[in-house]
């Protein structure tokens, strides 16, 4: 820990204004995930522990649908219940125990957290060369002993909400406690925007202790005075920020230089309007993005989650110059592998990681490559520090199959109001005199009002899909904006240009995204059922300034002019026009690997 932050941990509980009784479920998750990870990829899998009655809340069937992508080896599930054995759990057999020799299983998953120790005498009997992987220990191993289940959302996210509205709905006597509290919480992941909000209302109150609470937030601002008349001496650094799933629609206004969110980096910077990923999903995108590789080079979901330092361009040319790297992002979302050249900082929340960032660069003397990840507050399941109305906690695997229609559109709302709050107040702490990167990974479609149907059936949709947000701005730089058509795949390129004025922005008359296969068995379900199973097994999608052309692997074609999706002009010659232009200069085949059993 640096020496601001021990200073800042020294503030906060002398005035007892510590939290450490709350486990964020997005720990948890982290922890899960990882497991996953290293444990199950390329591995023959089964799952201990089907559920009473094959309930879709169990923890079978959560891990069957949340993890799916991470879980593609799991072959059957088994269970001790005569009832349930010779049934399936969404499309997986239900075996007896004592038929799992005859399985060829690598890795028993137990997925109770109630019988495991009964399970693995089970498993001693019945599959004694089988690995096992106990969810509730392996959290207990990292000190986390819960008594519900893993899954249920308990976000501090969450909880701020839970607090703020205790504050609010309290009977006077009960105020005080409460407002500590909520005060604490915004400190606990140093959000202080909505914690001197807080102390503001405390002192004005005049509660018990309100002169502490007033020493207390002079304390903590004048730290963060000190961090940042540091940073504004500082020169060269480069810092990007990168943003998951955060929609060019939602930033880029109608009026010019002026943009609904961010403005404070954006409206100093160049940015492109018309960028877009190679994949409407993280994991493709990202592979892309670092390696300058098409997703379907091969097969990002074997185990190719984190990739080497060396393959990114960007950053090992910034290790050669003498940058020191930086990289702050949750455990699970690490990016790249384990490397001494490379300093980690593993923290969840946004506000977290900007104060971690500025603190360490002011207290740095080489000059900094800075890489933040942000995947969860402009990404399912849209929580965030602020929320207006009560939060509600769908994941990405809910879109076009539950109704989101009440409450997801002010809830991405809350989300980029947040956001955009955060980083206007981070924008005057972090160095002013070193380039800054902001990017967003891919688009995402939030809620549909005209249709309810996953995201597969919107490859041609680029702004629900593809469509993201690049800028870039620092020394030299004069603000425009760039309409080109641009890729995420030629991102080290843009960084390179402008930062280190190395190459040229890249001149295409055509950009090309990719989909996988969907792993997820619910959305599987939704296409046979409503007649989309052309489109679950591979996409391959090419835009340009007028067209958009989608191929899927089972041949269907689709030519839409860019901003009319309503006429497929397939048929028509300006359609095969466009197609065959993208087919003599592309190969749109599709890999094996996309070729899935169900």
């Amino acid at each position: 820990m640096n020496s601001y932050e021990a200073r800042y941990d020294s503030i906060i509980k002398e005035h007892d204004l510590t939290r450490n009784d709350f486990i964020d479920s997005t720990k948890i998750h982290n922890i899960i995930l990882e497991l996953f990870q290293k444990k199950c990829l390329k591995k023959k899998i089964a799952l201990w522990g089907a559920g009473y009655n094959n309930s879709m809340t169990s923890h079978a069937a959560v891990l069957l649908t949340k993890y799916a992508t991470c879980l593609q080896g799991v072959v059957c599930l088994i269970d001790s219940c005569k009832e349930l054995q010779g049934k399936d759990l969404l499309g997986y057999p239900i075996i007896a125990p004592e038929q799992l020799k005859d399985w060829d299983i690598d890795l028993v998953i137990i997925s109770s957290r109630s019988s495991a120790e009964s399970i693995k005498q089970s498993l001693h009997q019945f599959g004694p060369d089988c690995a096992s992987l106990d969810l509730y220990q392996e959290l207990r191993d990292q000190g986390i002993d819960i008594h519900y289940n893993f899954y249920e959302e308990r976000s501090f996210y969450s909880e701020l909400y839970d607090v703020r509205v205790a504050y609010e709905n309290a009977k006077e006597e009960e105020k005080a406690a409460l407002l500590w509290k909520l005060i604490a919480s915004y400190l606990k992941i140093k959000d202080f925007y909505y914690a001197f909000v807080y102390m503001d209302r405390y002192i004005e109150k005049q509660y018990d202790r309100y002169e502490e609470i007033r020493q207390t937030k002079e304390q903590i601002q004048e730290l963060i005075l000190e961090v940042q008349k540091k940073n504004e001496k500082r020169k060269g650094d480069i810092t990007i920020h990168y943003i998951d799933a955060l929609r060019a629609v939602d930033v880029l206004g109608e009026k010019k230089d002026t943009y609904q969110v961010l403005n404070e980096y954006l409206k100093d910077s160049v940015v492109f309007t018309d960028i877009h990923s190679t994949a409407p999903t993280t994991y493709e995108s990202m592979y892309a993005t670092i390696t300058e590789h098409m997703p379907y080079t091969e097969n990002v979901y074997e185990d190719r989650f984190i990739l080497g330092l060396d393959e990114c361009d960007l950053l090992k040319k910034a290790y050669e110059k003498g940058y020191s790297i930086r990289l702050y992002s949750s455990a699970e979302w690490r990016i790249f592998k384990e490397d001494e050249r490379i300093h980690y900082v593993d923290q969840i929340h946004l506000t977290d990681k900007l104060w971690t960032m500025a603190c360490e660069m002011a207290e740095t003397k080489e000059a900094t490559f800075n890489y933040a990840y942000y995947p969860w507050e402009l990404h399912f399941p849209l929580l965030c520090g602020y929320h207006t109305k009560e939060p509600v906690a769908m994941g990405f695997k809910d879109v076009g199959i539950k109704d989101m229609s009440g409450f997801i559109e002010g809830q991405l709302q809350d989300c980029l109001h947040y956001v955009d709050q955060e980083f206007a107040f981070y924008a005057k702490i972090l160095p002013q005199n070193g380039y800054t990167v902001l990017f967003s990974d891919h688009s995402q479609i939030v809620y549909d009002p005209e249709k309810c149907v996953p995201f597969y059936c919107y490859a041609a949709d680029n702004d629900r899909s593809t469509h993201c947000i690049m800028a870039i701005k620092g020394p030299g730089i004069v603000h425009k904006e760039d309409d080109s058509l641009q890729s995420l795949l030629d991102f080290n390129k843009l960084v390179e240009h402008y930062v280190w004025n190395e190459g040229k922005v890249p001149e295409n008359e055509m950009i090309h995204y990719q989909y996988y296969s969907t792993h997820n068995k619910q959305f599987r379900d939704v296409a046979k059922q409503k007649g989309l199973e052309d489109y679950i097994d591979g996409i391959q999608g090419f835009r340009s300034k007028e067209y958009v052309y989608c191929v899927t692997k089972t041949g269907k074609e689709e030519v839409y002019r860019i901003g009319d999706l309503k006429y497929n002009l397939i048929q028509t010659k300006e359609g095969k026009r466009f197609a065959e232009k993208v087919k003599s200069q592309y190969d749109i085949s599709f890999p094996k690997f996309l070729e899935m059993h169900y």
